[in-house]
């Protein structure tokens, strides 16, 4: 049996044609931006015309369009709070320096004043006359070659930080408070103490930081004695070749007496 189809609408596609007018996309085609893949091209031929379909893509705002209607797509990759490292604080050790001819003979001629300088925890910080040994000099005669040396330490079993000092002077007793040091005597830091050898005296307070590598030393300079603060007794000047003047233990602390070899 035949059966007889009705007539095509006038503007309908027939057969295999397909025209632009004659051939109705659903709305989302007419409405958005469609990109055709690489060989869903429209192919015309002779008498005919083939129309691949594409899924309708839309593009990203902010995409660039690339070769063959592919998308470029910019990613950018933002650092989080946790990439970020966290500054450490670095223990500094005042020091404040009094001379009583420091207008008049700058025996602190070579330092430097109201600026931290960094040293590593490895290095022990010597003190004296001798530029060739001493990170710090005294510009002074009378001062041993090397006359005292702090060495930065960590408490046993204690993350607390501290310096340590020892006396390399053999014709000059160092003082801590009423501490005496003799020739090789070491002993810890106070957190804030004067430290005295013949006409000098030395303010020393510790800023407690995290750092095990590094530590700082920052230098001030009096105008008047520090003996006031702590009520002191003074020190009688030391002569050439002269041996400081022996006082007391105070408080019961006494100082740590090491072997020659170890310096």
């Amino acid at each position: 049996m035949v059966q007889l189809l009705p007539p095509p609408h006038p503007g309908q596609a027939t057969g295999g044609e397909c025209g632009e007018k004659s051939c109705p996309l659903p709305a989302l085609h007419k409405q958005s931006r469609v990109h055709a893949e690489p060989g869903e091209e429209q192919a015309q031929g002779a008498g005919e015309a083939r129309f691949a379909p594409a899924t309708p893509r839309w593009d990203p705002p902010g995409c660039d369009l690339g070769p063959a209607g592919g998308v470029l797509r910019r990613i950018i990759i933002m650092s989080s709070m946790e990439e970020v490292e966290t500054e450490e604080t670095v223990t500094c050790l005042h020091i404040t320096l009094y001379h009583p001819c420091q207008e008049e003979k700058q025996v602190f001629r070579s330092l430097k004043f109201h600026k931290r300088e960094q040293c590593r925890v490895d290095e022990v910080a010597k003190f004296g006359r001798d530029s060739n040994i001493c990170h710090y000099n005294l510009m002074d005669t009378r001062v041993s070659r090397v006359q005292f040396t702090l060495q930065f330490f960590r408490q046993l079993n204690s993350s607390e930080l501290g310096f340590e000092i020892k006396n390399m002077s053999k014709k000059t007793k160092l003082l801590v408070d009423n501490v005496e040091l003799d020739y090789l005597n070491k002993i810890d830091l106070p957190w804030k103490c004067i430290i005295r050898f013949g006409d000098y005296q030395l303010l020393m307070q510790r800023q407690d930081g995290e750092s095990v590598d590094y530590f700082e030393i920052c230098f001030e300079l009096s105008q008047a004695s520090l003996l006031q603060e702590r009520h002191l007794p003074s020190l009688q000047p030391i002569p050439e070749c002269g041996i400081f003047p022996s006082l007391v233990y105070s408080q019961g602390v006494k100082p740590v007496e090491m072997d020659e070899n170890d310096l």
